[in-house]
Protein backbone atom coordinates (compact mmCIF):
# COMPACT_ATOMS: atom_id res chain seq x y z
CA UNK A 1 0.00 0.00 0.00
CA UNK A 2 2.72 2.35 1.03
CA UNK A 3 4.50 1.56 -2.72
CA UNK A 4 1.13 2.50 -4.16
CA UNK A 5 0.81 5.97 -2.49
CA UNK A 6 4.67 6.91 -3.01
CA UNK A 7 3.83 6.27 -6.72
CA UNK A 8 1.05 7.96 -7.23
CA UNK A 9 1.96 11.15 -5.46
CA UNK A 10 5.14 10.72 -7.85
CA UNK A 11 2.98 9.76 -11.02
CA UNK A 12 1.37 13.05 -10.07
CA UNK A 13 3.61 15.62 -8.63
CA UNK A 14 6.71 15.42 -11.11
CA UNK A 15 4.35 16.11 -14.35
CA UNK A 16 3.08 19.24 -11.92
CA UNK A 17 6.73 20.26 -11.60
CA UNK A 18 7.68 19.77 -15.09
CA UNK A 19 4.44 21.88 -16.33
CA UNK A 20 5.92 24.71 -14.40
CA UNK A 21 9.50 24.61 -15.12
CA UNK A 22 8.04 23.90 -19.17
CA UNK A 23 9.86 20.69 -19.26
CA UNK A 24 9.65 19.47 -23.43
CA UNK A 25 7.25 16.90 -24.25
CA UNK A 26 9.48 13.91 -24.14
CA UNK A 27 10.68 14.87 -20.32
CA UNK A 28 7.11 14.52 -19.65
CA UNK A 29 6.59 10.93 -20.73
CA UNK A 30 10.62 9.65 -19.79
CA UNK A 31 9.86 10.57 -16.44
CA UNK A 32 6.42 8.88 -16.39
CA UNK A 33 7.48 5.94 -18.15
CA UNK A 34 10.74 5.92 -14.80
CA UNK A 35 8.32 6.01 -12.18
CA UNK A 36 6.02 3.81 -13.52
CA UNK A 37 8.56 1.39 -14.14
CA UNK A 38 10.00 1.70 -11.14
CA UNK A 39 6.81 1.31 -9.03
CA UNK A 40 5.94 -2.10 -10.95
CA UNK A 41 9.86 -3.02 -10.01
CA UNK A 42 8.72 -2.39 -6.18
CA UNK A 43 5.24 -3.66 -6.41
CA UNK A 44 6.56 -7.29 -7.98
CA UNK A 45 9.50 -7.32 -5.85
CA UNK A 46 7.93 -6.67 -2.54
CA UNK A 47 5.07 -9.58 -3.31
CA UNK A 48 8.21 -12.00 -3.77
CA UNK A 49 9.87 -10.99 -1.03
CA UNK A 50 7.01 -11.01 1.27
CA UNK A 51 5.95 -15.03 -0.20
CA UNK A 52 9.38 -16.05 0.53
CA UNK A 53 9.12 -15.04 3.91
CA UNK A 54 5.59 -16.59 4.21
CA UNK A 55 6.83 -19.57 2.60
CA UNK A 56 10.49 -20.18 3.32
CA UNK A 57 12.82 -21.37 0.62
CA UNK A 58 10.62 -23.66 -1.51
CA UNK A 59 7.41 -21.56 -2.47
CA UNK A 60 4.30 -24.05 -2.54
CA UNK A 61 1.96 -22.08 -3.65
CA UNK A 62 2.03 -19.79 -6.66
CA UNK A 63 0.25 -15.74 -6.35
CA UNK A 64 -2.48 -15.59 -8.04
CA UNK A 65 -3.40 -12.77 -11.10
CA UNK A 66 -4.84 -10.47 -8.42
CA UNK A 67 -1.75 -10.05 -6.23
CA UNK A 68 0.69 -9.52 -9.37
CA UNK A 69 -1.37 -7.35 -11.23
CA UNK A 70 -0.87 -4.09 -9.85
CA UNK A 71 2.89 -4.80 -10.90
CA UNK A 72 2.63 -5.88 -14.39
CA UNK A 73 -0.03 -2.90 -15.07
CA UNK A 74 2.41 -0.47 -14.17
CA UNK A 75 4.75 -1.85 -16.09
CA UNK A 76 2.93 -2.14 -19.20
CA UNK A 77 2.15 1.80 -18.51
CA UNK A 78 5.89 2.33 -18.54
CA UNK A 79 5.98 0.33 -21.58
CA UNK A 80 3.38 2.87 -23.07
CA UNK A 81 5.05 6.10 -21.94
CA UNK A 82 8.71 4.62 -22.56
CA UNK A 83 7.68 4.06 -26.23
CA UNK A 84 5.81 7.64 -26.55
CA UNK A 85 9.02 9.64 -25.14
CA UNK A 86 11.15 7.90 -28.14
CA UNK A 87 8.60 8.53 -30.71
CA UNK A 88 8.65 12.35 -29.10
CA UNK A 89 12.52 12.34 -29.00
CA UNK A 90 12.68 10.98 -33.14
CA UNK A 91 10.48 13.91 -33.29
CA UNK A 92 12.31 16.54 -31.94
CA UNK A 93 15.75 15.14 -33.03
CA UNK A 94 14.20 15.28 -36.79
CA UNK A 95 12.86 18.95 -35.91
CA UNK A 96 9.68 17.66 -37.08
CA UNK A 97 7.72 18.32 -33.18
CA UNK A 98 5.77 20.99 -34.60
CA UNK A 99 2.82 21.09 -31.75
CA UNK A 100 4.49 20.64 -28.31
CA UNK A 101 1.32 21.91 -26.70
CA UNK A 102 -1.17 19.83 -27.94
CA UNK A 103 1.92 17.12 -27.39
CA UNK A 104 1.64 17.91 -23.41
CA UNK A 105 -2.28 18.05 -23.55
CA UNK A 106 -2.27 14.72 -24.99
CA UNK A 107 0.15 13.24 -22.30
CA UNK A 108 -2.09 14.38 -19.44
CA UNK A 109 -5.10 12.76 -21.04
CA UNK A 110 -2.92 9.33 -21.80
CA UNK A 111 -1.89 9.73 -18.59
CA UNK A 112 -4.92 10.91 -16.73
CA UNK A 113 -6.63 7.59 -19.01
CA UNK A 114 -3.99 5.04 -17.89
CA UNK A 115 -4.49 6.53 -13.79
CA UNK A 116 -7.88 6.09 -13.95
CA UNK A 117 -8.63 3.30 -16.29
CA UNK A 118 -6.30 0.90 -14.40
CA UNK A 119 -4.98 2.22 -10.96
CA UNK A 120 -7.87 4.05 -10.10
CA UNK A 121 -10.32 1.44 -10.88
CA UNK A 122 -7.91 -1.58 -9.27
CA UNK A 123 -7.18 0.80 -6.25
CA UNK A 124 -10.81 0.91 -5.26
CA UNK A 125 -12.18 -2.42 -5.85
CA UNK A 126 -9.20 -3.99 -3.66
CA UNK A 127 -11.03 -2.80 -0.22
CA UNK A 128 -14.33 -4.67 -0.96
CA UNK A 129 -14.14 -8.30 -0.46
CA UNK A 130 -14.79 -10.44 -3.70
CA UNK A 131 -18.28 -11.47 -4.13
CA UNK A 132 -19.48 -14.74 -4.91
CA UNK A 133 -22.33 -13.95 -7.25
CA UNK A 134 -22.55 -10.32 -9.10
CA UNK A 135 -26.06 -9.50 -7.56
CA UNK A 136 -24.00 -9.14 -4.56
CA UNK A 137 -21.33 -6.69 -5.59
CA UNK A 138 -21.80 -3.27 -4.06
CA UNK A 139 -23.36 -0.58 -5.69
CA UNK A 140 -20.32 1.68 -5.89
CA UNK A 141 -18.43 -1.29 -8.11
CA UNK A 142 -20.81 0.12 -10.86
CA UNK A 143 -19.29 3.71 -10.63
CA UNK A 144 -15.64 2.51 -10.23
CA UNK A 145 -16.02 0.60 -13.42
CA UNK A 146 -17.72 3.57 -15.34
CA UNK A 147 -14.47 5.79 -14.09
CA UNK A 148 -12.24 2.82 -15.40
CA UNK A 149 -14.27 2.64 -18.40
CA UNK A 150 -14.10 6.33 -19.51
CA UNK A 151 -10.21 6.11 -18.46
CA UNK A 152 -10.20 3.75 -21.17
CA UNK A 153 -11.62 5.55 -23.38
CA UNK A 154 -9.36 8.56 -22.61
CA UNK A 155 -6.58 6.93 -23.18
CA UNK A 156 -7.67 5.16 -26.48
CA UNK A 157 -8.56 8.76 -27.71
CA UNK A 158 -4.80 10.22 -26.73
CA UNK A 159 -2.97 7.10 -28.27
CA UNK A 160 -4.82 7.29 -31.87
CA UNK A 161 -4.53 11.70 -31.36
CA UNK A 162 -0.88 11.51 -30.28
CA UNK A 163 0.01 8.72 -33.23
CA UNK A 164 -2.34 10.83 -35.62
CA UNK A 165 -0.25 14.05 -34.22
CA UNK A 166 3.40 12.36 -34.97
CA UNK A 167 1.89 11.28 -38.62
CA UNK A 168 1.18 14.60 -39.41
CA UNK A 169 4.12 16.70 -37.96
CA UNK A 170 6.40 13.99 -40.16
CA UNK A 171 4.68 14.25 -43.25
CA UNK A 172 4.21 18.10 -42.57
CA UNK A 173 7.94 18.44 -41.98
CA UNK A 174 8.56 16.19 -44.84
CA UNK A 175 6.63 17.93 -47.53
CA UNK A 176 8.49 21.72 -46.02
CA UNK A 177 11.97 20.06 -47.13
Amino acid sequence: MTQSIALIVCIIFLPLIGHYRRWPPTRFFAFAALFYAIGGAINLASVEIARNILQGPKPQFHDTYYVVKPGYISLNHGVIMAAFAALTWLQTRLNAMLYPRITKALFWLLHLGLSASSSIATGLTSFFTMPRRYVDYPEMITRVNLIGQWGAIATIVATVCLFALFVWSFVARRSCQ
